[in-house]
């Protein structure tokens, strides 16, 4: 079968590829006295035109921002040349941001997938996104097209990217604004002055950064499961750090898995060692094959009635992507994926995520339901289970913790 050419994408960047070039090549020709002669005077459609170009300067990443305010500095009055020129920033960050939302989030997950490091730091790992807009629009060391493709790309909220965005753009909004074209092309002590506060912000953002990061990886090492707190399957929180001092099982769960079976095993293990301070977390989830789709009353219903589960139950949850639980995303990252084991059950698991997902070997998300997680008496994790690995097993590494 012929693989069909991707005609309209490579349109698309020949196009932008064109614009590109021509812009940078007349890039000393695109003066503000230039586009303002071409604009029929302080109008609607002079503000329009405007905003317009700033949608265009936001795809082709080489026209200087400062160039339009300054534009609009000598059309419209100040008053209304600063509120067409933060309108015209929230477009010029909003429309990179989409494209890099809508294309380049899978680029984002695989470079992080392939390096790890990257994804368990926690300036970037999507817990702090408010810290990291922020740092990002400060440091200004990249275009800020390319950092809102990025943020776009990374999926952060955009109530949060835009305010944070405009707002850090303020300094030059302002400046250019009142100052125009006499800013660009003075030496004024206020350009000195204006040069010296950029510099700072970029040394104090970039001080920030390796503070902030170095506080977070400390603040890492020294969490355990008794930092996270949960709700239970009838919505009320509860701090694990209620289970301090035992032995601990967390497991994501389905109702309606070939693993759901291991549910037998499981409360057996359960029964067995509840009395030595033993306890199985149990975590409901329907990302995989939605094969927990039952409310948590019907879910619990369910295991109690069909496999006498008497362990603790909680909300249902997901454990991987945007909205994974905490919990787990601080499990997944201080654990290996090592495979599936042996056998023709392990083999199987292991085509059918391929097929789901080919870089599924180099990454510590969770693979399906009923991957375990054992826990030590000091919230340590000590071993992480695969659902293809044998419940006799998981007994054993339990009971050596014990």
């Amino acid at each position: 079968m012929v693989k069909k050419i991707p005609v309209k994408k490579i349109l698309t960047v020949a196009l932008w590829a064109a614009a590109a070039v021509f812009l940078f090549i007349n890039r000393s020709n695109i003066t503000p006295e230039k586009i303002a002669s071409f604009l029929p005077g302080a109008s609607f459609l002079s503000a329009l035109a405007i905003l317009v170009l700033f949608a265009i300067k936001s795809v082709t990443f080489v026209v200087y921002a400062g160039i339009l305010y300054a534009t609009t500095a000598l059309i419209f009055p100040v008053g209304w040349a600063l509120v067409i020129n933060v309108l015209g920033t929230a477009v010029a960050v909003s429309l990179p941001y989409l494209i890099g939302r809508a294309k380049g989030h899978d680029t984002i997950v695989n470079i992080e997938n392939k390096y790890p490091k990257l994804k368990n730091n926690p300036l970037l790992s999507g817990e702090h996104e408010f810290t990291l807009i922020l740092i990002l629009r400060l440091a200004k060391i990249l275009p800020y097209d390319v950092v809102s493709l990025y943020l776009g790309a990374k999926r952060v909220k955009y109530y949060r990217f835009l305010p944070i965005s405009v707002i850090c753009m303020t300094d030059n909004i302002v400046l250019l604004t009142i100052l125009g074209t006499s800013f660009m092309t003075s030496n004024l002590p206020l350009a000195v002055t204006a040069a010296v506060i950029e510099v700072t912000i970029i040394a104090l953002s970039m001080l920030w950064v390796w503070y902030y990061t170095k506080k977070m990886n400390k603040k890492d090492e020294k969490m355990s499961v008794y930092d996270f707190t949960v709700k239970d399957r009838k919505g009320i929180d509860v701090n694990l750090s209620e289970y301090k001092g035992k032995v601990l099982l967390i497991v994501n769960t389905a109702t309606g898995c070939g693993f759901t079976p291991q549910y037998e095993a499981l409360e057996a293990l359960y029964a067995d060692h509840r009395e030595e301070g033993f306890e199985i977390l149990d975590f409901p989830c329907n990302q995989f094959g939605h094969q927990a789709p039952g409310s948590d009353d019907e879910i619990h219903e369910f295991c109690t009635m069909k496999f006498g589960t008497k362990f603790p139950q909680f909300s249902k949850i997901d454990v991987n992507g945007e909205n994974a639980s905490p919990l787990f995303k601080y499990l997944t990252a201080n654990t290996k994926f090592e495979g599936m084991g042996e056998g023709e059950r392990a083999a199987f698991m292991e085509q059918y995520l391929a097929k789901l997902d080919p870089d599924f070997k180099n990454n510590s998300k969770i693979k399906w339901n009923f991957t375990k997680f054992l826990i030590n008496r000091n919230g340590e994790i000590v071993k992480r289970f695969e659902p293809t690995c044998e419940m006799e097993t998981v007994r054993k590494e339990v009971e050596a913790v014990l």
